[in-house]
This record gives structure tokens, sequence and C-alpha cells, in this order.
């Protein structure tokens, strides 16, 4: 029988049905978990009640009158237990908010845990070193299409179907599409998905009018994984047909430590290293952001070595560059 991996639910369900002084037998307690959705076996809910008894000293008795379980103090209350370590977490949690505060899928979130924090009886001002904002990220900006985040996000988590009319620069088309991802790139939003059997990909800033059916698609897992595994591989916007390559880059010795603490992309690795420079391998999709956030910055200290095509690619724009400057 699979058991439910979050035991505090399951202690939050006991400890409701032994609030109600009916004395109710594992049995019973074990059919009012499995009407919750958190099918148990007795003996792992004779392991429950004893973790409760000794890890959260709640007085649990078994009544052999009524034969069943109760409290034998009805003033008992079950908390969760939070550590220093949950609050510090929670509070960076809601601190990293704010690059959101903009959005408007998002102005719910902080409030939200602000509740939790409140229910969980943490003091929201109780450190001087949170009286003044210490964490600075740079905030989304108002976006247009930041409207339609909150109703695609659910559409996704519910499998529906969106319909919504994309105004391109040319002309307005009607859609319907199944959506799998939101993807933010640049201060700009997409929902990448299917439509007609084919990968679609459309920008938030130009969709209009959009509405969340309540037909529900059949999410296809391989094809989900091609996109998540295309975002992984990109620097740049997502894209479909784009190929990817293992791509060799050295880097000035200089620069080593902070080499090896970058996340260029999900898949790279240091291959080798010296007194001169140190090289990395990575998987990636040859694109424009692929220049300029993993090679351009770097000046006269990052040298591709290969494939061959991408030595050529970074040798054009280079030399594009140089001729920008060059003397009349």
């Amino acid at each position: 029988m699979p058991v439910s991996k979050n035991p505090y639910k399951r202690f939050s369900l006991i400890d409701n049905a032994l609030r109600k002084r009916d004395y109710p037998s594992l049995e019973k307690i074990k059919s009012l978990l499995e009407a919750e959705g958190y099918p148990v076996s007795i003996s792992t809910l004779e392991k429950d009640l004893e973790t409760m008894r000794s890890k959260f000293s709640m007085p649990i008795i078994y009544d052999r009158y009524h034969r069943g379980y109760a409290y034998s103090d009805e003033n008992a209350y079950f908390d969760i237990p939070v550590t220093g370590e949950d609050v510090e977490t929670i509070w960076m949690a809601l601190d990293k908010l704010n690059m959101f505060r903009n959005a408007s899928a998002f102005r719910n979130v902080r409030s939200s845990l602000e509740r939790i924090m409140s229910r969980l009886e943490i003091d929201l001002d109780r450190r001087d070193v949170f009286a003044d904002k210490v964490i600075f990220y740079e905030p989304l900006p108002e976006f247009a299409g930041s409207e339609w985040l909150a109703s695609i996000y659910d559409a996704i988590c519910g499998c529906h179907h969106i319909y919504f009319e994309f105004h391109s620069y040319q002309s307005v088309t009607s859609h319907s599409l199944e959506p799998y991802v939101l993807k933010e790139y640049s201060g700009r939003w997409y929902v990448i998905g299917r439509e007609n059997g084919a990968p679609a990909l459309y920008g938030l800033d130009r969709i209009r009018g959009l509405e969340a059916g309540t037909s529900i698609y059949a999410r296809d897992k391989e094809f989900y994984d091609r996109i998540r595994y295309g975002i992984e591989l990109s620097m740049g916007m997502f894209n479909f047909q784009a190929r990817h390559h293992m791509v060799h880059i050295g880097y000035d010795i200089t620069l080593a430590d902070e080499i090896r603490s970058k996340k260029f992309t999900e898949y790279q690795k240091v291959v080798s290293e010296d007194a001169q420079e140190i090289v990395i391998a990575m998987d990636v999709v040859m694109d424009e952001a692929f220049l300029q956030k993993a090679v351009l910055p770097y000046g006269d200290k990052a040298r591709v070595y290969g494939p061959d095509f991408a030595v050529s690619m970074v040798r054009r724009v280079l030399i594009r560059a140089l001729n920008n400057y060059a003397e009349e």
C-alpha cells in the first residue's frame, strides 16, 4: 500500500479525528485518512500515533472502555515545529518575491506567506536585520500581457485549453493552445505549448481576449520533456528547431574562480585547467544569446575551441564588430 510522504498532513488529520472526542479506533482513523486521500496501513498508523506522543508530546491515550483513542487533555494543541532555519528560509522567500511585485499574478503570494508566518506566531518584525532591506533584486517591470499570467498558469495546472487572439506586427489570428510552460526571458513572458499537434510559442504581450476552456487535454510527458530540455540548453529564448552542440571554451586562468561558480547552462563541466586557462565544455544552443553571455563579455580572455562552425561564428561576429571601428 503506498504511504503518503507527507507525515505532517497525516498527523494533522489524526489530530482532527482525536479532537472530536468520539474515541475513534485505528480502523476508523484509517478510514478517515483514506477518505482524505492518505491511505495508510494499521502499522503505519500506530507509528504515527507513537511519533505524535514522543516527538510532539501529544497526550494520546487508548480508552479501553470506549475502545478508541483520545487526548487525555482537551486543551492539547498539535503544532508542526518550525526551526530557526525554516524561518530564515521563509524570510528569504518573502524578500525574493519583491522582484515580482509588479506582476499581477504574484501579488497575493507575499500576503499568503505573511499569513502563514502570523499563523505560526512568528513575529514579522522580530529581527533588526529585517528592519532594513538587505537583499536587492532588479524588479520585474510591468509588462504588457501580465494580466494573463494567472489564467495561463491555472490552465497549465488543470490541463485546460486556452483560446485567444494573437496580434502580430502583420496580422491578427485566433488560436487554441494546449499550454505546457510559462517562460520569462529578458523581461517578457511567453507561453509554450502545442497547437494542432505542433509546438507553438506566443508572447503574452501580443495576446488579447484570452479565455480558458473547460475541455481537458491529455498531458504528453515526452512533449513536456522536450520543452524542458530545450529551455535548459538555451541561454536565450526557447526555439523548438534549434540544435544544440557540445562547445569547448577556454577562459584566462584569472577568471577561474568566476567560471567554476558560474552556471551558463544546466549541462556544463570543467574539462581541463592549467597555469594559463580553464576550459569548460557545455551542451548548448549556439545562438546570439550564447555569444552575449558566455563569450563576448570576456573579451580577449575567452576563446572558443570548437566545434569549428562555432569558432567561425565567433570570428564573423568579431570581424563585423572590428569593421565598425575601421579607419576611413
